[in-house]
């Protein structure tokens, strides 16, 4: 499975978690891309993947593709 690691903006804390902990933790689509994190997942985890989220989101409502 492949991971969609392409951001349009700066550092995320999500993004510093090692590429094992975001494939065990998160939730992928059949194109790879990241929907969602697992319930498993542990609450820092979650909470950087929300801040990301949110960001991801103020971006695309500029028009900017992510």
């Amino acid at each position: 499975m492949g991971v969609n690691l392409m951001l349009a903006y700066g550092e995320s804390k999500f993004w510093q978690y090692p590429i094992e902990e975001i494939r065990k933790y998160c939730l992928f689509d059949e194109f790879g891309s990241i929907i969602g994190v697992k319930e498993t997942a542990p609450a820092d985890f979650k909470e950087a993947y929300e801040e990301h989220r949110k960001r991801r989101d103020e971006l695309e409502k500029l028009g900017i593709d992510v």
